[in-house]
């Protein structure tokens, strides 16, 4: 879950919409911040409940894993190689 400030996702930007109905348009975020010098942070002391795949779940026809498959190969060839890398590389300074 990413969250941020209103005037991080106006310099930022919003949702990329190539990613249409989910799945890696959140993990998206979190490279554009870094490449902005946002620091990304992990809160230990915090629980969010997050029913996984909801809106897919409601979904008639909708195939998850091809989703899945599909975004994620979008998000790879966005960031010129694994976004896996691209969210857990480096620190940065920046706080907003």
């Amino acid at each position: 879950m990413f969250i941020s400030k209103k005037s991080v996702l106006d310099e930022i930007g919003l949702f990329d919409e190539q990613f249409g109905i989910g799945n890696f348009e959140d993990d998206d975020l979190c490279p554009r911040a870094r490449k902005k010098g946002y620091e990304l942070v992990i809160a230990l002391d915090a629980f969010i409940h997050h029913e996984g795949h909801a809106t897919f779940k409601q979904m008639d026809g909708a195939d998850l894993n091809n989703i899945l498959q599909e975004n994620h190969e979008k998000a790879n060839k966005k960031w010129g190689g694994d976004i896996n890398w691209h969210l857990c590389q480096g620190h940065n300074k920046k706080r907003d």
